[in-house]
């Protein structure tokens, strides 16, 4: 198994706007943060990871990527 390394860090920052952020509050807005992936159907859905439990005007998320891997029997889409 590799060993993961601080280039392997993901970070996402948030800045959000006052204006912004108040339209957001009043709509009972919260940030999800969500992986793409691939159906049995060929479809992508997401998976969310992450969801913000009250809104602020700016915010970090930071992760290190763990994979697993697993046999299939769906067909994975080649791409070009």
């Amino acid at each position: 198994m590799a060993e993961a390394h601080d280039a392997q860090r993901r970070e996402v920052q948030v800045w959000e706007a006052a204006d912004d952020l108040l339209a957001l509050y009043k709509n009972n807005f919260n940030f999800q943060f969500a992986k793409s992936v691939l159906g049995k159907n060929g479809e992508v859905t997401y998976n969310i990871i992450w969801q913000s439990m009250n809104l602020a005007p700016r915010f970090k998320i930071a992760w290190e990527p763990i994979y697993a891997l697993n046999w299939s029997k769906c067909q994975v889409p080649h791409t070009s």
